[in-house]
């Protein structure tokens, strides 16, 4: 029997000042991430860096007893030049599903192995993106009795989502016109498939940028905390927490400038919800780490100095900058003492700094 799932949070219920920092940071990343999405092509060049990366792995964990089919693969994704047109992204995504259905039906090992799971993963991404084509581009699937760029412009580029739902208003004249003119039986059949195909790409780009924009407006609202009861005012420094179980404020504060409470402070104050006061609060304890002066933090985990690097900015020449350079130079140079495969004390933090 599955065990029940809810939303209700475990006990202690408690706010997180730090983790309310950083998704409100990584929400505050996304609306405008999520709004781009409507002017980017819908068969976006990055996809296939994506197929490349998973595609890497899986030859990094098969090794020397890849089957031939994997480099028939690797040949496919690498040398063949990337898709510029819908038609021509068709037939390559199909090419790709098929060769990668190969490659998993040649891999005579354990299906639990992770040469079988990488393997699979890259079937399924080669499946959703046909998937999504057809289901965005639905006219690419019929078969075509003549070229359809040549009697409707702009049939077969590559559209952003925003154009695709304006090609009910931009094409469909042109079709109706077609169907004026007359052809044979056999070309007005497709033309009517071709409308009702694009009737039906419009309605998908329209719900899928409802869809987008209600998310956006989510994240939008989502991102909008209140910090009062966390802010000491004294100290100008965010509690570690709040008890709610308890209806209790932490006593203990996040004090360090060179860990992840630098994103709730950073978000907070851009927000106009906290003071700059809170910033220049954040302590800049330094120390010594390969004769490279860097910033404190708790527990010198990479967590603690890059996390917020993931959506904050950062500036050249600054102390702040510096001290993630260094201390990720520092834990290169501690995993080279560790080559004796070994398992280091402390795995993942900057040994020595504290």
């Amino acid at each position: 029997m599955r065990p029940s799932c809810s939303v209700k949070p475990l006990l202690p219920a408690y706010v997180s000042s730090v983790d309310s920092g950083n998704l409100a940071g990584l929400l505050l990343t996304l609306r405008p991430g999520l709004l781009e999405l409507l002017d980017h092509r819908i068969l976006a060049p990055r996809f296939f860096d994506g197929l490349n990366d998973t595609l890497k792995i899986l030859v990094e964990v098969e090794g020397e007893a890849a089957p031939a089919e994997l480099a028939g693969l690797q040949r496919e994704l690498v040398l063949s030049s990337r898709p510029t047109t819908l038609d021509a992204a068709r037939q390559y995504l199909g090419r790709l599903v098929r060769s990668t259905a190969a490659v998993v039906s040649s891999l005579n090992i354990d299906p639990g192995s992770q040469a079988m799971w990488w393997a699979s993963a890259l079937a399924r991404q080669c499946q959703a993106a046909l998937d999504e084509l057809i289901y965005l581009t639905p006219w690419t699937s019929l078969s075509l009795p003549k070229n359809p760029a040549s009697e409707i412009p702009g049939l077969d580029e590559i559209p952003t989502l925003r154009e695709l739902a304006g090609f009910d208003t931009k094409m469909l004249p042109a079709i109706e016109y077609q169907l004026l003119v007359g052809g044979n039986p056999e070309e007005n059949a497709w033309l009517g498939e071709l409308r009702s195909s694009i009737v039906e790409a419009s309605r998908h780009a329209k719900e899928r940028i409802a869809a987008i924009e209600k998310l956006e407006q989510s994240a939008s609202q989502l991102s909008h905390m209140e910090y009062d009861f966390l802010y000491d005012k004294a100290r100008h420094l965010l509690a570690i927490g709040y008890n709610v179980s308890e209806h209790r404020r932490d006593s203990s504060y996040y004090d360090l400038l060179a860990s992840e409470a630098r994103l709730a402070s950073f978000v907070t104050i851009a927000q106009g919800r906290l003071p700059q006061e809170s910033w220049f609060a954040l302590g800049r304890l330094l120390t010594n780490a390969g004769g490279d002066p860097i910033l404190l933090s708790w527990g010198g985990s990479m967590f603690e100095y890059l996390m917020p690097l993931l959506v904050m900015p950062t500036y050249e020449n600054t102390l702040l900058n510096q001290t993630c350079k260094a201390v990720v130079n520092r834990q290169i140079e501690y995993g080279r003492t560790r080559s004796d495969n070994s398992v280091p004390q402390e795995s993942g933090s900057v040994q020595g700094c504290r």
